[in-house]
């Protein structure tokens, strides 16, 4: 995710969840500076998710939000998918 702003610089956070049927199956989150730009990586683990497949089309909603102060500045919401592939 790239952060970028025109205001002063301010502490943000950045949170990223992984959602299956609106429940929370993961979520981690990192406090970060924000001057005019910022790039931060996350790692998040999905314990033991359940895989898709053709036959069973499993699907997690992976939502990241940047907020000031508690306050969700933006978000940014995707759906995906876990295959094994061997």
């Amino acid at each position: 995710m790239d952060a970028r702003t025109t205001r002063e610089a301010a502490d943000c956070a950045v949170r990223v969840t992984v959602e299956r049927n609106g429940n929370t199956v993961a979520a981690t989150a990192r406090a970060i500076p924000v001057t005019n730009a910022a790039e931060v990586d996350l790692q998040v683990t999905v314990p033991a998710p359940e895989l898709w497949s053709p036959q069973r089309p499993v699907l997690y909603t992976v939502v990241v939000e940047l907020q000031r102060d508690g306050i969700v500045l933006d978000r940014m919401e995707r759906t995906t998918g876990f295959r094994r592939i061997e």
